[in-house]
């Protein structure tokens, strides 16, 4: 349920896939921000991390 509205299972799907994309949208503009000269290790440490938790 969003917003008090039921939802159907694909489109629940849906709307967690989008958030979930949001915020590894955010994450890339942090390591593009933040670690900008060591971007490759910083971004080959999060790729690492996230798939150690999959």
């Amino acid at each position: 349920m969003r917003l008090k509205q039921p939802m159907r299972l694909v489109d629940h799907l849906y709307f967690v896939a989008e958030h979930d994309d949001h915020h590894l949208a955010k994450i890339g503009e942090l390591i593009d921000t933040h670690f900008q000269k060591d971007r490759s290790v910083a971004l080959d440490s999060v790729r690492a991390e996230v798939a150690e938790r999959l």
